[in-house]
């Protein structure tokens, strides 16, 4: 979705916001699969 870590400065709070709590998905997400991966 987002080409670089910053958010652009014309961003809006709800935009910044989103793209956190997508970032936030995606690492627990990670954190899930390397958590199963450690109970096999």
């Amino acid at each position: 979705m987002k080409a670089s870590k910053t958010a652009p400065i014309s961003a809006t709070p709800d935009t910044i916001a989103a793209e956190i709590v997508e970032d936030l998905q995606a690492a627990l997400a990670q954190f899930a699969e390397i958590a199963s991966d450690l109970k096999r």
